[in-house]
């Protein structure tokens, strides 16, 4: 059992965590902003934090599931159904930049495929995600606000 004071930290990590996967997520967005071996290093890098995210959010994860089956509010169903499309478009969007990897792979030795078809999947479930991850946001919004009033830093009133 987790007590104030550690969970507490937990939440704060967990809220900055997601912060800095919301960032690299926005990058991620704007290959032609950071250039394309920047936006494959940082793909790659991009399935860490998410898989540290997944293995924080385990708990609420089991939960949310065992809820699926029983007499339970429809915003839990939603919400569970969503995280799942997050995670299921994710995936293919992070497998399919794998796969038609430019720079990144080929500097370490590993052939890729240079087809259009798995690029337009790539481009494609990559509109998905971003329609996923904007509803996530929308859906969790009242704790993202609640703990940025808590973790951000605050401007002095004189200011």
């Amino acid at each position: 059992m987790l007590t104030p004071a550690s969970r507490s930290r937990r939440h704060a990590f967990v809220w900055w965590l997601d912060a800095g996967l919301f960032v690299a997520y926005l990058l991620l967005l704007s290959p032609r902003l950071t250039g394309l071996p920047v936006h494959e290093w940082l793909g790659l890098a991009f399935a860490v934090p998410v898989l540290l995210h997944l293995l924080l959010a385990w708990p609420w994860i089991a939960t949310a599931t065992g809820r699926l089956f029983a007499p339970h509010r429809r915003r839990d169903t939603v919400n569970a159904l969503l995280n799942l499309a997050l995670f299921v478009t994710t995936t293919v969007v992070v497998v399919s930049g794998v796969v038609i990897s430019q720079v990144t792979l080929p500097w370490l030795g590993v052939h890729t495929i240079n087809d259009r078809v798995w690029r337009r999947m790539h481009n494609g479930w990559t509109t998905w995600m971003w329609l996923c991850a904007s509803a996530h946001l929308a859906m969790n919004w009242r704790w993202i606000a609640t703990a940025a009033a808590r973790y951000l830093p605050r401007r002095s009133r004189a200011a």
